[in-house]
This record gives C-alpha cells, sequence and structure tokens, in this order.
C-alpha cells in the first residue's frame, strides 16, 4: 500500500516550490497541486502522476513564458475563433 499524503498547506508549498521554477511555473504547479490533494486521500504516486498529466496535456511553455492557445470549436456560424 502506497502511504499517504499528509502534508499542511507550508509543507504543500516547499514541495512543489522549487527555485529554479519562474513564478508562473510555481503558480501553475501550486495550483494543480492544490487540486491534486484538496482532500488529503491522495497518494502520492496520485499525486504525482496528476501533476504529470496536467503538465504533459496542456499548451504551456514554461521555458517561453508563453501559452499557445488552442482553437476552440467552430461557431454555429461557421467560423473558428481564433486568441
Amino acid at each position: 500500500m502506497l502511504p499517504f499524503l499528509k502534508l499542511k498547506s507550508g509543507e504543500v508549498w516547499l514541495a512543489t516550490i522549487t527555485v529554479s521554477m519562474n513564478c508562473v511555473e510555481k503558480a501553475m504547479t501550486l495550483y494543480v497541486f492544490n487540486l491534486a490533494i484538496q482532500s488529503f486521500t491522495h497518494t502520492v504516486e496520485e499525486v504525482e502522476l496528476t501533476i504529470l498529466y496536467f503538465w504533459t496535456n496542456t499548451n504551456w511553455l514554461p521555458d517561453t513564458k508563453s501559452r499557445i492557445l488552442p482553437e476552440e470549436p467552430a461557431t454555429p456560424g461557421g467560423s473558428v475563433r481564433q486568441a
């Protein structure tokens, strides 16, 4: 059985934020981590997989500090709205 993650908010902050991360990366990682452990019942592995899934399934590019917005589905008029 995997150990359950039982951290105080300050420990979560220290566990997820590193000196090498920029402000936006810190905010994004904390946001995802917070979503993953809201109930404090997730295992460490589940939290790690949630963060990994988030970072690999988003168009966020931390190294360029930019975000590519995905195309939205076509509107009823037939046009596609671009960001």
